[in-house]
């Protein structure tokens, strides 16, 4: 279900650029960013992100699972 999920919330169905090598790049970007959302939204449910005094890394996290979540 990853693919198809990309393929639908990123732009996966067409291809933007020409090039085998750039297009796998550019995938390569957008499931490594797919994998950190999910990363983000894991840490976040199971309770591990801190809310009260976030630190720099948290911060960041919390940034990724809001951009993701509007994907």
């Amino acid at each position: 279900r990853v693919y198809a999920d990309c393929k639908e919330k990123h732009g996966l169905r067409f291809t933007r650029i020409r090039g085998l090598k750039k297009n796998q790049q550019e995938s390569l970007i957008i499931f490594g960013c797919h994998n950190l959302g999910k990363l983000a939204r894991m840490k976040k449910r199971r309770g591990l992100i801190n809310t009260t005094s976030p630190n720099k890394k948290e911060r960041h996290i919390r940034k990724i699972v809001q951009i993701y979540q509007f994907a």
